[in-house]
């Protein structure tokens, strides 16, 4: 027995509104990602009023840890800071615990516990800066580079590159791992490839951390001037892992 032309449209249109029911799960965007739990390092995962650089550069790595997204961070450059204290004695009522906010509500945080500091998502990556540097037209990351087509090197031959352009010499490396990190990831000295028809020196670091895929970058300075020559630049994977360069000495991790 065959189904008239009615019934066959019925069925059409009956398939079609369960196909539309069925919900999609997107994966939730770069800001909306929740900082969860990493292990023993969860209780530095915390910020409060006049934090230390050095607690904010753990903190970032650590984020990036947590909600497996690329994060910039670049420091306030001043004198050389005294080493951070005891965590523990920071009163609990100070200190705003990270853990359960979306990365969005912990940068917000983390720069609400030292105004210096600003965020924004750039080119895909989560990138907190001093407020000035965002809008200083001659700040030595904003320099045009012009067209940058580099294949299969290592991320941190990559920036010692862009130091080798300027003149400068190395006279600064570390390397190691940070904290108790998880087994696995993805290695810090894979070869990537990173090209841009147009770039300036944060859109490379930015493409050196994209193009690896589990990889932050953070800069140090050595002395209180934000200029190149007194520089670091870390590369952390989310694992932990890390390496750095410089043409000035740089406290590292």
């Amino acid at each position: 027995m065959g189904f008239s032309p009615s019934i066959l449209i019925v069925v059409a249109l009956a398939e079609c509104w369960l196909l539309l029911a069925v919900p999609v799960f997107a994966q939730p965007s770069l800001t909306e990602r929740v900082v969860r739990p990493i292990g023993r390092e969860d209780g530095s995962l915390v910020v409060y009023p006049g934090v230390s650089q050095s607690h904010l550069r753990f903190v970032v790595a650590m984020l990036a840890r947590s909600v497996r997204v690329p994060i910039g961070f670049e420091e306030v450059a001043q004198e050389p800071e005294e080493p951070v204290g005891d965590l523990a004695k920071v009163p609990i009522a100070q200190r705003t615990p990270l853990i359960g906010l979306t990365i969005a509500r912990a940068l917000d945080a983390l720069v609400a516990a030292d105004p210096r500091y600003s965020w924004r998502e750039y080119d895909d990556v989560l990138v907190i800066r001093p407020v000035g540097a965002w809008r200083d037209p001659t700040h030595f990351l904003h320099e045009t580079l012009g067209p940058i087509e580099l294949k299969a090197k290592r991320g941190i031959v990559i920036v010692r590159e862009l130091y080798d352009q300027k003149g400068l010499p190395m006279k600064w490396s570390t390397g190691g791992v940070l904290g108790e990190p998880p087994q696995g990831g993805r290695d810090l000295n894979v070869p990537i490839s990173v090209t841009l028809p147009s770039a300036n020196m944060l859109d490379v670091l930015n493409g050196v951390t994209k193009s690896h895929g589990q990889l932050s970058w953070l800069i140090e300075y050595s002395r209180g001037y934000a200029e190149f020559r007194y520089s670091c630049v870390l590369l952390v994977t989310f694992e932990g892992k890390f390496g750095g360069i410089g043409p000035a000495a740089c406290s590292g991790y």
